[in-house]
């Protein structure tokens, strides 16, 4: 097990000056949210813990916040006593690719608070999962704090001809490692960086010969098995999907779902004469009808519905309101010996020319129970039809949900509105270091980001990129999300003006033979403009641990301390760096170790060089396909180490390009690796720190 002592004594010339010690508590807080507690507690029973909508409304108003109650229960159904699991909440509207993350607040004591900004209008669904409950967060601590039981290394010890040795390495230390009998020590201690491998065996090899290092991906298996070892059989329960892991969590009272409309809509959903009569006979109509089943029975809770004479697409039943009138919301009902099928509409001014929706809505399930459905956005209309999306519409009763209020708006349609319709709403920020607490980071609407932390750009086009980024020294260093930034930077400065000035896979090429298998994105991958040669863009890897399938050279890494030291001033330079995907299965004290020393590092670039920006990104939400990567790589283990990386980064100059509840709330299948939308609107948030609004 890692012993604090044994750490510090290994890193004691340069810890003493650059860590602070009462941080190093490997004990998980017990307040705040998603922090976990030891206390003993009865484990939850997903099955009957629920959420309820607190501030519940028929419709909410566009910019204010929604809130939840989440109760954990235990398998008896009563209530817990005590917090620390970890969950995950969105808000989101499939057919506007709209979408936000809840903000989670433990209270410690069984119940959380969840609130949603709404930022757009329309019909919303909730989403609460539990990702982790807290007794699987205990057996993941456990692993995480156990050296090297995720993933190994292989080194190979090269003379530039042939191998002449392969021994296994490591990134976390063990007792016994400081015995340079036995192994060979590859540490940094200026910038803290670990890494330890067995001295070679074969006589006339040293350890200087260490050339390459590769993961050792393929024991998939015997990480299993190690870590079998570490948890007991209880634990291992705790990792089960579907019953404590990635479970969807119900609302108490089937409630999930909000209707959003702009503020001076909110009451904008009366009955408008349907059910009490105010509409009468003569103002309905139909393409058909069985008798006794006329269009003027489609009355919401009547005696009997119309039902048309054929059976077909082309039936429709139509409502003349006399005078225009918004429509935001129907109420459709079947009868006895019939259902409503999905159906969708047409409006009309002149019950001539006619206007088709967009949408479909579905039906009923049965004969009794009541469907209503959000127009989004409302329509403004007399005439106004209903036409079966199926085969038949066999039997209707319906209602219509609207007001008066049609001189307001113009054309058929209240507009689809959201909260940066007409640009950053009064008062946010600027992107930059030191934001000020939100009450969210933002949300998708049409696939864009729009930011509520600060003011950010939601559009990216070469000219802006370009604008943005001359005569300055970009400089990327982390791991391969941050690459994958990079690239697509580079793609949006375009080929024309700019060039690759340098590229690590290039320059190695016919270096070393094929056999060895070099893996070439480790950088450094450089983007330069054609006319003065400045680089404007530069990505560089951390250092050890570098998870790869392939060998990667040694001699090529820098830490991240070593790059932020040879910054100048005057170099106008913007620093993003990302550390989390290579280092979720080490112990956390030797994460928080690397991070002291970028700090200290951070403090003598800004003493230099006060003007550079230096900004962390966030980690990201992953695919969790098997055991092995969850233990490993569990979005629990990176959203804790970015919470301590803000907390040891705590009152320097510097930025937090938080991407994390955007990538949790997209409807895009999670990976390490984002979908384009992701990354994208990433880009956009990154150029509003650097050239802020």
């Amino acid at each position: 097990m890692l012993r604090k002592n044994d750490y510090r004594q290994s890193f004691s010339r340069h810890l003493t000056s650059q860590t602070n010690p009462t941080i190093h508590n490997l004990n998980p807080r017990a307040n705040g949210n998603h922090y976990g507690s030891n206390r003993p507690c009865q484990p939850l029973d997903s099955a009957v813990t629920t959420y309820t909508i607190l501030n519940k409304q028929d419709r909410h108003v566009l910019g204010s916040l929604l809130h939840l109650k989440l109760t954990t229960r235990n398998r008896t159904g009563s209530p817990r006593t005590c917090g620390g699991d970890f969950f995950q909440a969105k808000l989101f509207s499939p057919k506007l690719n709209a979408s936000t993350a809840g903000k989670i607040v433990d209270h410690q004591n069984g119940t959380y608070s969840i609130s949603f900004l709404l930022g757009w209008t329309g019909r919303a669904f909730l989403s609460v999962t539990l990702v982790h409950p807290r007794e699987a967060l205990q057996g993941l601590r456990k692993v995480r704090e156990t050296p090297n039981t995720g993933y190994l290394f292989n080194g190979t010890f090269y003379d530039h001809k042939e191998v002449l040795d392969e021994q296994k390495c490591y990134s976390s230390y063990e007792d016994g490692f400081d015995n340079e009998e036995d192994y060979c020590s590859y540490t940094k201690p200026k910038a803290n960086v670990s890494f330890w491998c067995r001295r070679p065996k074969k006589k006339n090899v040293g350890c200087e010969q260490l050339a390459f290092v590769v993961s050792d991906l393929a024991s998939k298996d015997k990480y299993d098995e190690a870590n079998g070892k570490l948890l007991n059989e209880e634990e291992w329960l705790y990792f089960r999907k579907g019953q404590y892991f990635q479970v969807e969590i119900a609302a108490e009272d089937g409630m999930n779902e909000v209707i959003v409309v702009q503020k001076e809509l909110v009451s904008c959903a009366k009955p408008l004469g349907l059910t009490s009569g105010s509409i009468r006979d003569a103002q309905l109509s139909a393409s058909s009808a069985v008798p006794g089943y006329e269009a003027h029975r489609a009355r919401l809770h009547g005696q009997r519905a119309w039902e048309p004479a054929s059976k077909n697409t082309s039936q429709w039943l139509q409502i003349d309101l006399k005078v225009p009138k918004v429509i935001t919301g129907i109420q459709t009902q079947g009868l006895w010996g019939g259902m409503v099928p999905a159906y969708h509409l047409m409006v009309s001014d002149d019950g001539q020319t006619w206007t088709k929706g967009s949408e479909t809505f579905d039906g009923t399930e049965d004969g009794i129970s009541i469907t209503e459905e959000a127009l989004a956005p409302p329509v403004v209309t007399r005439f106004f039809r209903i036409f079966a999306a199926a085969s038949d519409l066999p039997r209707l009763r319906m209602e219509l949900l609207g007001c008066d209020q049609a001189s307001q708006f113009r054309d058929n349609y209240v507009p689809q509105t959201f909260l940066h319709q007409h640009g950053p709403p009064p008062g946010l920020p600027p992107c930059g270091p030191n934001l000020p607490v939100s009450q969210s980071e933002g949300y998708f609407y049409q696939d864009v980001w729009y930011s509520t932390a600060c003011r950010a750009a939601s559009w990216l086009t070469r000219p802006y990129v370009e604008t943005c980024l001359r005569n300055r020294t970009v400089l990327l260093q982390g791991d391969s999300t941050v690459r994958q930034l990079a690239g697509e930077l580079e793609t949006l400065l375009g080929a024309r003006d700019h060039y690759r000035c340098q590229d690590y896979k290039e320059e190695v090429e016919g270096r070393y033979p094929e056999s060895l298998r070099l893996y070439v994105w480790t950088g450094p991958i450089a983007v330069c403009q054609k006319l003065d040669k400045k680089v404007v863009l530069q990505f560089r890897f951390h250092h050890f641990p570098v998870r790869a399938g392939s060998q990667v050279e040694l001699a090529n890494l820098r830490t991240i301390v070593y790059k932020l030291n040879t910054i100048h001033p005057g170099e106008n330079a913007v620093v993003l760096l990302s550390l989390w995907a290579h280092f979720t299965d080490d112990p956390l004290e030797q994460f928080e170790a690397r991070l002291w020393a970028i700090r200290a590092a951070i403090e003598k670039l800004h003493r230099r060089a006060p003007q550079t920006l230096v900004i962390f990104k966030s980690p990201n939400v992953r695919d969790q396909l098997y055991l092995s990567k969850v233990l490993m790589s569990s979005d629990w283990l990176a959203y804790d180490m970015w919470r301590r990386l803000k907390e040891i980064m705590a009152g320097l100059n510097v930025a937090f390009l938080d991407i994390w509840d955007m990538s949790a709330c997209h409807h895009s299948v999670p990976q390490l690796h984002p979908a384009k939308e992701v990354t994208t609107n990433a880009i956009a948030l990154l150029l509003s720190y650097i050239c802020p609004m």
